[in-house]
């Protein structure tokens, strides 16, 4: 994934040189379940880590949503902050159909709460819940 970054001139008074100010764009660290995964029980939620504490009104189903093979997304899908770390945002739903191929959306865009960036890229997670007994 590339970074991108915003530069900052800023004159210093007292010394007569520029400082540089930069800020990294807000990037996804982990994502749950991982890409590729199988196995994902139906009754789960699935979550998004950042590199900062995401903006409390970005933490919304208009940035993230899980959705099947169809785009269709999971009913009662409720999107929330991390109640235990602001990093991280957890997507939940009804059950999900057994034997499933489902995706994870992060949609681009997502902005840091301390406003040093937003999320350059949409990032999505592929994974398939557990097969029916």
């Amino acid at each position: 994934m590339r970074l991108g970054f915003s530069l900052l001139l800023l004159g210093c008074a007292a010394c007569g040189s520029p400082t540089l100010d930069a800020h990294a764009a807000l990037a996804v660290v982990n994502l749950s379940p991982t890409d590729g995964a199988v196995d994902v029980p139906l009754a789960s939620s699935q979550s998004a880590c950042f590199s900062a504490q995401v903006l409390a009104g970005d933490a919304s189903d208009a940035h993230f949503w899980v959705a099947d093979a169809s785009g269709n997304h999971a009913p009662g899908l409720q999107v929330v902050l991390s109640p235990t770390d602001a990093h991280c945002v957890t997507v939940s739903h009804e059950a999900l159909a057994a034997g499933s191929g489902y995706v994870l959306h992060v949609d681009s865009g997502v902005r840091a709460a301390d406003g040093s960036g937003s999320l350059p890229v949409t990032v999505e997670s592929h994974f398939t819940t557990v097969a029916p007994p």
